[in-house]
């Protein structure tokens, strides 16, 4: 995790929001941090012509927004609520 990401985690968890909607906010703010950090590494690796490691960044980015949406929808099911405006 970046240390970039620390300050955001600490505000969440120390919130006064019940417990699993600093899980959902927490959840979201890691991965858009890993998928954007992946979405910026695969266009460098565009611009120097690497396309196999485009496509690993891809799946990787793929990977971790799918991921979210399994989140939200278990969310959804156990809450009756959406995890976050989309």
């Amino acid at each position: 995790m970046s240390k970039e990401l620390e300050p955001e985690l600490e505000q969440i968890f120390s919130s006064d929001l019940p417990e699993i909607e600093k899980l959902a906010r927490a959840f979201r703010s890691i991965t858009d941090t890993c998928a954007e950090a992946v979405e910026n590494e695969i266009e460098v690796v565009r611009v120097l012509g690497d396309q196999e490691a485009a496509i690993r960044g891809q799946i990787r980015s793929s990977t971790m927004r799918h991921a979210q949406t399994i989140f939200s929808d278990c969310f959804r099911r156990a809450t009756g609520r959406r995890a976050w405006d989309e």
